[in-house]
């Protein structure tokens, strides 16, 4: 007989690949479906927040042969409060493209969903 790979040792290695792509899906759905029931119960708050960091980041996938590769943006917002603790939010681009670093005003959100932010008036008096 000669040496070589066993011709059903290739059936073992995409078993074992399909276990681990299914695995890594699963475990992917799950951690969403807890991050949404985390979520969903708990109550919105609003608290007084200052903006600190903004950042965007852009995941690429596709790409083979003739299919064009897509692209898909991440927005992301850093809040601090009144004590000094930071959190981050993954927002909108339109609603990213309307916060400044520096903007403070109140933060509504609930567990880590981003609900929205209203900016405080900086409206200038004019006497005359």
């Amino acid at each position: 007989m000669p040496m070589g790979l066993d011709p059903g040792m290739g059936n073992g290695i995409f078993m074992v690949f399909a276990v681990l792509i299914g695995g890594a899906i699963l475990f992917s759905l799950l951690r969403t479906l807890f991050t949404t029931v985390e979520n969903l119960g708990q109550d919105e708050v609003a608290r007084p927040a200052r903006i600190v960091a903004k950042r965007q980041s852009t995941s690429v996938s596709g790409g083979t042969g003739n299919m064009p590769a897509s692209s898909h943006n991440h927005y992301h917002v850093t809040f601090e409060f009144g004590g000094g603790e930071r959190e981050e939010f993954s927002v909108n681009g339109a609603e990213y493209g309307m916060l400044a670093e520096g903007d403070e005003g109140t933060l509504r959100s609930q567990g880590t969903w981003y609900k929205g932010f209203e900016r405080m008036s900086t409206h200038i008096r004019h006497e005359g």
